[in-house]
């Protein structure tokens, strides 16, 4: 592994707060703040890399995250474990914030914004076998259709 140091751009952090982290705060109680550092963890993008890699090495693999969030691990397992990702992510309402926080988050950790692709788990815009690996988290609860993600994930 790389030594690796996420940037985050106050802009980026302070539009997380924001969004998600007003909307979360709501629910949860938990500080805005608070699920936005979360939300951004590089800690935690290691600690799910770590498990990953317990079955197969994300070293020049493709690989695909369904529900990419603000890219942390997409970002973080690039540059660190060298993978080679795309990550989905909505640009729709609810989602809007995440995907352009994303492709901003990217572009300030010298990633190509592009592999923030514009879509969802239940239509996947890539070919059969296009990925050796493919990663979600957190998502399927946020899906219309979880069983199509889970089919779509399989094909891909």
């Amino acid at each position: 592994m790389d030594e690796f140091k996420l940037c985050v751009p106050a802009k980026v952090y302070e539009a997380l707060v924001s969004t998600q982290g007003a909307y979360y705060e709501g629910l949860s109680g938990t500080g805005r703040r608070k699920i936005a550092d979360d939300v951004l963890s590089q800690a935690k993008a290691d600690q799910q890399a770590a498990l990953l890699q317990r079955y197969a090495s994300l070293q020049d693999r493709n690989v695909l995250e369904i529900g990419t969030g603000l890219g942390t691990n997409l970002i973080t397992w690039m540059r660190s474990y060298r993978a080679d990702m795309v990550g989905i992510e909505p640009d729709a309402f609810g989602f809007d914030s995440s995907f352009k926080l994303a492709r901003e988050l990217a572009m300030a950790n010298g990633i190509d914004p592009e592999r923030i692709v514009n879509g969802t788990g239940e239509s996947l815009p890539f070919e059969n076998d296009a990925f050796d690996i493919v990663f979600s988290a957190n998502v399927l609860e946020h899906t219309q259709e979880p069983e199509k993600v889970l089919r779509e994930a399989m094909r891909v």
